[in-house]
């Protein structure tokens, strides 16, 4: 199975994410970073709470947010 890749300036969100009370937390990728070895992508996410965390592709799911505010999983 293929995972997503993820640009940057996308809303995710972070599943059952242990700060924000297994709620999950939504985020801007701020920063992609790909591995020279092993070509493994790493996301820079600015979380909701205004913490900075590196994460994969596997622990994000992709969101939108329409402009009335109604998040969209996709």
């Amino acid at each position: 199975m293929r995972i997503k890749t993820f640009q940057v300036g996308e809303t995710i969100r972070l599943e059952n994410h242990p700060i924000g009370g297994g709620k999950g937390l939504s985020g801007l990728i701020v920063r992609k970073i790909v591995t020279q070895s092993t070509r493994t992508e790493i996301y820079e996410v600015l979380l909701s709470n205004g913490r900075l965390v590196a994460k994969t592709a596997e622990q994000l799911q992709y969101v939108i947010i329409r402009q009335d505010g109604v998040e969209i999983n996709v």
